[in-house]
């Protein structure tokens, strides 16, 4: 193959791979916001009818998807937007718990060189949404106080093991965000956690983190059981 019937043939590869990505957001943002429901089908034929794509660039979005864990695909059926048992939220938040709380430790261990501002901007962007609550942006304003967490930890590894939780996390927060909880909730308990962080308070820090996470998994699961998903 010459130089350029090979480039030709990488730039195809870069659109359909660029389409497919633009294809898994909408998805994705389907998923997250409830217009798609947990069990759907969301094949390629779906996807490709919806979106106008090639069932190419629709196979890749659904490979995407399930490499986040949102859709579930089975041998000789089409793909399903994932459902999510009480076994799934536990282990889920369990890992983000290993996860933050690890940051935690290297915060510690950082001191005064730990930055902390992006915490403060995440503080303060969930409480401009007071007003307002929008459920998605609730969702990536709650979540970016975390990120932020995590990134203070300075552990580029450690922000790479968040990322490959971070749409399940999403998947979960959809389901109690819209269950349970408000806006202000959210805004006290991101302030505290922000506040015992500041004065350098990382052992109360630590208790009041495992304690939200695991009141973030009741909710979630009894989000599942209000939706009539199966909890075990």
């Amino acid at each position: 193959m010459d130089l350029s019937s090979a480039l030709g043939e990488a730039a195809r590869s870069v659109a359909v791979q660029t389409r497919a990505e633009h294809t898994a957001e909408a998805v994705r943002d389907a998923i997250f916001s409830g217009r798609i429901e947990r069990g759907s089908q969301v094949g390629e034929s779906q996807i490709s009818s919806a979106f106008g794509v090639s069932r190419n660039t629709a196979r890749e979005a659904v490979r995407l998807l399930a490499a986040e864990g949102l859709v579930s695909q089975r041998p000789n059926h089409s793909p399903i937007v994932t459902v999510l048992a009480g076994a799934d939220v536990r282990d889920v938040f369990a890992v983000r718990t290993v996860i933050e709380l690890g940051a935690v430790e290297m915060i510690v261990r950082l001191g005064a060189a730990a930055d902390l501002a992006p915490l403060r901007r995440a503080v303060d962007g969930l409480g401009r949404l007071v007003e307002f609550e929008h459920q998605t942006e609730v969702i990536e304003a709650d979540l970016a106080f975390h990120s932020a967490l995590v990134a203070a930890a300075d552990s580029p590894r450690l922000a790479t093991a968040f990322g490959r939780i971070e749409s399940e996390v999403r998947l979960c927060l959809s389901i109690s965000t819209r269950s349970h909880g408000t806006v202000e909730e959210l805004v006290d308990q991101h302030a505290q956690l922000l506040r015992l962080a500041e004065e350098g308070r990382f052992d109360e820090f630590r208790q009041v983190l495992e304690a939200d996470m695991e009141e973030a998994v009741r909710l979630v699961i009894d989000g599942l059981g209000a939706s009539g998903d199966v909890a075990s």
